[in-house]
C-alpha cells in the first residue's frame, strides 16, 4: 500500500504516539490468604516501560509492555519496564520500563533474576504482586495526528523480599502489559491512508518472552499503613549497565535518527552497543506489531510512495515512584504513582514487501512518532517531554498474589 504524507505524521508507540497496545490474555492470577505476620504490602508498579520506558519512557519502558489491546517501550516503555520500560520488568520504562511489579516500579539500571529468595530466609520473606499503573498523558495535533488526551496502563509482575526490620524491602519487577491510546488521524491523513486511527500492539505473548527484570526498593508498614516505593528507572531494548538507565543520573536521550542516514535500521540514534534483543526475536529492542484491521491502518514508512510497516522495532525507557496505602487486611495497595520519565525511539522496522526497513524508511517513523507529554501541555505546539520537572501523576492498584506466577495471573489479577 503506498502513501503519500506530509513529513510532520506522528506515529504513537508508547511513548511512541503509535499507541502500543497489548490485548487481554487470559490466565488464572491467584490470590493468596494474607501472611500470619501480616506484613505483606502491596506493590509498585514501574516501568515502563519504561520504561521503561521508557518510554518512557518509557518508553519508555513496555512503557507497556496478547490479543492486542489497543493501545505502547519503549521504552520503554512502556515503557514499561521490564525491562522496560520499558523495561518494569520494563519501562521507562520496563520501560522504561519495561517498564514488573511486585512493587512494581521499573527499575535501576542493572536488571536481576525475579523470584530471587533473600539470603536471611529462604522463601519466607517473599511474597508477589501484581501492580497496574494509570498515568494521563496528552499529546499535540500534528499534520497526521489530532492532539488529545488519555491514560496509558502498564501491568508490573514484582517479587519483594522483606528485610530483618519488617519494613524495608526489595526485590524485582518487570513489565507484563502495556496499552497506550489509539491515535486518530487527521481527515488529511485519513484521506491519504484510507483509515481512520493508528494502532501499534505489543502483544501478552511479546512481554510474556521477556523474561528480563529490574531492582526495586522501598518501605511499607503494617496493614492499613503507608507505603512507599522509591524512583526506579528502567527500560526495554537497552544493555543493563546502559547510561540511559541511571539513575541518578541518565543519559539525555538521543535525538531522532536523521534522513538520509545509514544506520536508522536496527540501530537508529543509539549505537549498536547500546541495544539488545529483549524479546529473543532476532530484532534489536521490542517488536511491536501495528493492527491493519479496520479502522485501524499500517504506519507508512515514506511521504511519497512508501511501503507500509507491519512491525516496529522499538526501544523505551520509564522512570516510576509509588506511594499509598495498604489495605486492612495486608493484601492490596492503592495509591499515587509518579511518572518522570517516559522516553522511546524506532531502531528498525519491516514493510508488507516483504523486507527490513531501508535506513529512510525506519528514519521516517522514528521522526514522525509520537512523544507524549503532561495533560496541561498537550495543546501548545511544541509541548516539553514528560521529565523531573513536568511530571504526570497517576494511580496504582497492586494485589498480593501466589508465588511463582507468571504474567498471565497478573493480567487477570488486576484487570
Amino acid at each position: 500500500m503506498k502513501h503519500t504524507l506530509s513529513p510532520s505524521f506522528r506515529l504513537c508507540i508508547g511513548g511512541l504516539g503509535l499507541a502500543v497496545a497489548a490485548a487481554c490474555s487470559s490466565g488464572s492470577g491467584n490470590t493468596v490468604p494474607p501472611p500470619n505476620n501480616g506484613d505483606d504490602g502491596g506493590s509498585s508498579g514501574a516501568s515502563s516501560g519504561s520504561g521503561s520506558g521508557s518510554g518512557s519512557g518509557s518508553s519508555s519502558g513496555s512503557t507497556s509492555s496478547s490479543g492486542s489491546t489497543s493501545s505502547g517501550g519503549s521504552t520503554s516503555s512502556s515503557g514499561a519496564k521490564d525491562a522496560g520500560g520499558s523495561n518494569s520488568s520494563g519501562g521507562k520504562s520496563d520501560g522504561g520500563s519495561s517498564s514488573g511489579s511486585g512493587s512494581g516500579s521499573s527499575s535501576g539500571g542493572s536488571s536481576s533474576s525475579s523470584g530471587s529468595s533473600s539470603g536471611d530466609g529462604g522463601t519466607s520473606n517473599m511474597t508477589t504482586y501484581a501492580t497496574k499503573v494509570t498515568l494521563p498523558v496528552g499529546w499535540p495535533t500534528t499534520t497526521a495526528i489530532q492532539g488529545d488526551k488519555g491514560d496509558i496502563q502498564i501491568w508490573f509482575l514484582g517479587i519483594q523480599i522483606l528485610g530483618s526490620d519488617g519494613m524495608s524491602y526489595t526485590g524485582t519487577t518487570r513489565t507484563c502489559r502495556t496499552v497506550l491510546p489509539d491515535g486518530t488521524l487527521t481527515p488529511l491523513a485519513q484521506g491519504v491512508t484510507g483509515g481512520m486511527k493508528i494502532q501499534i500492539a505489543i502483544t501478552d505473548a511479546t512481554f510474556d518472552a521477556i523474561a528480563r527484570t529490574f531492582p526495586i526498593s522501598g518501605t511499607q508498614g503494617p496493614p492499613g499503613g503507608m507505603y512507599s516505593e522509591q524512583p526506579q528507572l528502567g527500560g526495554l531494548g537497552l544493555v543493563d549497565g546502559s547510561a540511559y538507565l541511571s539513575l541518578s543520573m541518565p543519559m539525555a536521550w538521543p535525538p531522532d535518527c536523521a534522513m538520509m542516514g545509514s544506520t536508522c535500521n536496527s540501530i537508529g540514534s543509539f549505537m549498536m552497543s547500546d541495544l539488545q534483543d529483549d524479546d529473543h526475536d532476532n530484532n534489536q529492542g521490542i517488536t511491536a506489531t501495528p493492527s491493519s484491521m479496520s479502522p485501524y491502518v499500517l504506519p507508512p514508512t515514506a511521504m511519497i510512495g512508501g511501503n507500509s510497516a507491519d512491525k516496529v522495532y522499538i526501544v523505551l525507557r520509564q522512570e516510576l515512584q509509588l506511594t499509598g496505602t495498604r489495605s486492612a487486611d495486608g493484601m492490596s495497595t492503592t495509591g499515587t504513582a509518579i511518572l518522570s520519565l517516559f522516553d522511546n525511539h524506532v531502531v528498525g522496522c519491516h514493510t508488507t514487501v516483504p523486507a527490513n526497513c531501508t535506513s529512510d524508511e525506519a528514519s521516517f517513523v522514528d521522526m514522525n512518532r509520537i512523544k507524549y507529554t503532561t495533560q496541561a501541555d498537550y495543546t501548545m505546539t511544541n509541548p516539553p517531554a514528560i521529565s523531573a520537572t513536568k511530571q504526570v501523576m497517576g494511580t496504582f492498584t497492586s494485589q498480593q498474589i501466589s508465588n511463582g506466577a507468571s504474567c498471565s495471573d497478573v493480567r487477570t489479577a488486576v484487570p
